[in-house]
């Protein structure tokens, strides 16, 4: 594998090909790291690992070497995918009569406001600004955009939450005076992440 191969994994809409591009960073990384440790011991222990990450680097001659900005960009890759993904998947919770809290809750997600602890309004908030966002992009038209804004709807909403154009309307856009633009890059905050 070359460098231009870095660069054409890179581009896959495969989350599989980024992955192995973070995988052998982080790797790399680990064995650099292994070789510091143990750099000049004379422990028998150290001298194992440092032969075990010693041998380990030599195999890995013929895989590319990924720099810490490439790295970066495969994990950026990564999350823009999985961003879909994620939206997709709450579409069809929902179309099966999941609620919003049992999403939030699945979902690991914690309310931003403390005071009212409504994680449910905070993921639906989330995926309307992210369905906005996808149909406005274009990736999304048709039969799947009525879908996938009708999955807003639930037993507390009485009117339509989409306008023409493909928009949420004003009362589904994100929590405590965020822009759009604030949220659609970033999910809602999970209990790992906290």
């Amino acid at each position: 594998m070359s460098t231009v191969d870095v660069e054409k994994l890179l581009k896959s809409e495969d989350p599989h090909d980024l992955a192995h591009l973070w995988d052998l960073y982080r790797q790399r990384l680990v064995l650099a790291e292994t070789l510091r440790e143990t750099e000049g011991s004379s422990v028998p222990g150290d001298l194992i690992r440092r032969g075990a990450a010693l041998e380990f680097l030599d195999r890995m001659n013929d895989e590319p070497v990924v720099s810490a900005l490439d790295a970066l960009h495969a994990l950026r890759r990564i999350d823009e995918l999985e961003k879909h993904a994620r939206w997709r998947v709450i579409l069809d919770a929902r179309e099966q009569g999941v609620s919003w809290d049992e999403v939030a809750d699945v979902a690991g997600v914690v309310s931003a406001d403390a005071s009212t602890g409504d994680s449910g309004a905070d993921i639906r908030a989330w995926y309307a600004v992210r369905v906005a966002a996808e149909a406005r992009s274009g990736r999304i038209d048709g039969p799947l955009t009525t879908r996938a804004y009708a999955a807003l709807d639930d037993a507390e909403t009485t009117e339509s939450q989409s306008q023409p154009g493909g928009e949420p309307a004003a009362g589904d856009g994100p929590a405590g005076g965020q822009s759009a633009e604030s949220v659609v890059d970033q999910p809602p905050d999970r209990e790992a992440e906290a």
